[in-house]
């Protein structure tokens, strides 16, 4: 949840920092345009730093964006940048609404980016919805962080875990069942994902070949 994304963020050690990010749909308004709804997500401060990716344009989203009450903001996508606004550089500093809300667009991220999954525009963590940010056990957030140099995830796991059972003594109405675990963010294309695309691709490609044949027969 976003509160236990902020309890860890103060009290972990193996990672160089911690953030988190939720997709949610995102209305777009602005009074030049009609409305548009895109894929966008919530994510925290110095997110895109944690990832090591800087907007093509504008600036990433700060602490003073990551708080309650703070002006809202958003980073557009390459994609809603291109298409809505035409590659226009000057959009950075103007504001749009976003979710009805009006919105200074602080950046542009790089072609191709949509981090965490299809996302095309995103805005601060601490502005999601507060019934959602204020309930410990809303956890929508999913987490991510960069670890240091010379932790392993497994050391990262142990930390989570002890970080949780001692919230869970805090906090015990809460209770996480089961425990966080720690995974390197590529093993999501991994495994068991990898076999299930392999059989789909060897399937298409298995109706494209008896489409040939028919063709072919019907040719001779």
């Amino acid at each position: 949840s976003y509160l236990e994304l902020q309890d860890w963020h103060a009290a972990v050690r193996p990672f160089e920092g911690i953030g988190g990010a939720w997709e949610q749909p995102m209305n777009v308004r602005d009074a030049e345009r009609p409305a548009e709804r895109f894929r966008g997500a919530y994510v925290s401060a110095h997110a895109f730093m944690l990832l090591g990716l800087r907007p093509l344009f504008g600036r990433d989203f700060e602490a003073n964006d990551d708080r309650v009450g703070a002006p809202s903001v958003v980073i557009l996508g390459h994609t809603v940048w291109r298409t809505r606004y035409r590659s226009n550089s000057a959009v950075v500093g103007q504001v749009i609404r976003v979710n009805g809300l009006p919105s200074t667009v602080i950046g542009v991220m790089p072609e191709g980016f949509e981090f965490p999954m299809n996302a095309k525009l995103w805005q601060s963590l601490a502005s999601m919805r507060a019934d959602f940010r204020d309930n410990r056990g809303a956890r929508l957030v999913d987490g991510f962080g960069r670890l240091r140099g010379n932790v392993t995830t497994e050391q990262a796991r142990n930390e989570l875990q002890t970080i949780d059972a001692a919230l869970g003594r805090t906090y015990p109405g809460n209770r996480r069942a089961p425990p966080p675990n720690v995974n390197a963010f590529r093993s999501g294309i991994g495994g068991p994902i990898v076999a299930v695309m392999a059989a789909l691709m060897g399937a298409v490609t298995f109706v494209l070949l008896i489409a040939c044949a028919n063709v072919a027969n019907l040719l001779l």
